[in-house]
């Protein structure tokens, strides 16, 4: 495989559910800064976020599993329950998830074509 499983993560996945949690936190309210200080990323970042200009290569917003998963870190961080260290642990967990589940496949497969994600086992046996 030309890209890691990690090289995916980075560049793809993490970048596009943050994108989803920035929307939902922007949605309920939150102004750029508070959903910079919430993530500990800059404001740019943020608006970046919010026009689409970074996370958008993935697209979860049918995946009822990560819609939920979002709305449940945002309200953590919106009431104070999560500071941004466990905003980040619930976003890996959510990532790992992901590859677990085989949501990642499709994508994968189209950034490196000569994958056969029929026999790849490898995300369920190794982040399930």
């Amino acid at each position: 495989m030309k890209k890691s499983l990690f090289e995916l993560a980075a560049r793809y996945v993490l970048p596009s559910i943050r994108r989803l949690l920035v929307e939902e936190l922007w949605n309920n309210g939150l102004s750029v800064r508070e959903i910079a200080g919430i993530l500990g990323i800059s404001y740019s970042l943020v608006s970046r976020y919010l026009r689409g200009e970074r996370g958008s290569s993935m697209d979860f917003t049918e995946d009822s599993t990560v819609r939920e998963s979002i709305k449940g870190i945002a309200f953590k961080a919106m009431s104070g329950e999560a500071d941004r260290y466990i905003v980040e642990e619930e976003l890996v967990k959510l990532t790992l998830h992901i590859f677990a589940s085989r949501k990642l496949c499709k994508y994968h497969k189209r950034l490196e074509p000569g994958i056969d994600i029929e026999k790849c086992r490898i995300c369920p046996r190794v982040f399930g």
